[in-house]
C-alpha cells in the first residue's frame, strides 16, 4: 500500500505540461507519411509538366518530322508519362488514407494495401511501361540520326541498345530487386503482425 501511496503522491503533485497548439504539432509532423506524399505529388506535377513538353514539341514545332513515326513515338511517351502521373496520384489517394488515428489493425491494413500496390507496380506494370518507352525512342531514334550518314545511324543506334541494355539490366534491375524485397520484408512483417 505504501508503493501506491507513493505513486499517488507523484501523480498528484506532476503540473501538467505545456499546452501544445495545433499548429505547432502540424509543423513537427515530417513523418514518413507525409514524405511520401510530398515525393508522389511533386512526381506527378513535375510529370505533367513533362508530358505537355512532349506534346507541345510534337505539335507546334517549326518544322515538320522528317518520319512519320516521330509523332507516334512521341504520343507513345506521353501516354507513358499519363499513365506514371495516374499511378503516383493512385499513391497519393491511397497514403491520403492512411492516419494514425486509425484502428491499429486498419492502420496496418492500409499501409499492406499500400506495399502490395507497389509490388504489383514493379512486378507488372514497371516492365510494360519500360517496354513501351523503349520501343518508343527507338521510333524517335531515325528522326534525331535521319540527318547523319547511315554509319552514324547504326552507330547510334547500337550505342542507344547498349544505354538501354546498361540502364535497364544492370542498374535498374538492382534498384527494382532491392524495392521488392524491401516492400515484401513489409508485407511480412504486416502479416505477422495481423497473425497476432
Amino acid at each position: 500500500m505504501k508503493n501506491f501511496n507513493d505513486i499517488k503522491s507523484i501523480w498528484t503533485e506532476n503540473e501538467p505540461g505545456p499546452v501544445i497548439s495545433a499548429q505547432s504539432l502540424r509543423k513537427r509532423k515530417k513523418g514518413q507519411l507525409s514524405f511520401l506524399q510530398k515525393k508522389y505529388s511533386l512526381s506527378a506535377i513535375g510529370l505533367i509538366g513533362f508530358t505537355m513538353f512532349v506534346l507541345g514539341f510534337a505539335f507546334f514545332r517549326d518544322r515538320g518530322f522528317i518520319y512519320e513515326l516521330s509523332y507516334t513515338a512521341l504520343f507513345l511517351i506521353a501516354g507513358c508519362s499519363l499513365i506514371m502521373v495516374l499511378v503516383n496520384l493512385h499513391n497519393v489517394f491511397l497514403l491520403s488514407k492512411i492516419h494514425e488515428t486509425l484502428a491499429p489493425k486498419e492502420y496496418l491494413t492500409r499501409w499492406y494495401l499500400f506495399y502490395t500496390y507497389r509490388l504489383r507496380f514493379f512486378r507488372f506494370y514497371s516492365p510494360a511501361l519500360f517496354l513501351i518507352l523503349c520501343v518508343s525512342f527507338s521510333l524517335y531514334l531515325p528522326e534525331i540520326l535521319g540527318y547523319y550518314p547511315t554509319a552514324y545511324y547504326k552507330a547510334g543506334f547500337v550505342l542507344f541498345i547498349i544505354i538501354v541494355f546498361i540502364g535497364y539490366h544492370m542498374l535498374g534491375k538492382r534498384s527494382i530487386l532491392e524495392e521488392k524485397i524491401r516492400l515484401n520484408e513489409l508485407n511480412n512483417t504486416i502479416r505477422m503482425l495481423f497473425e497476432e
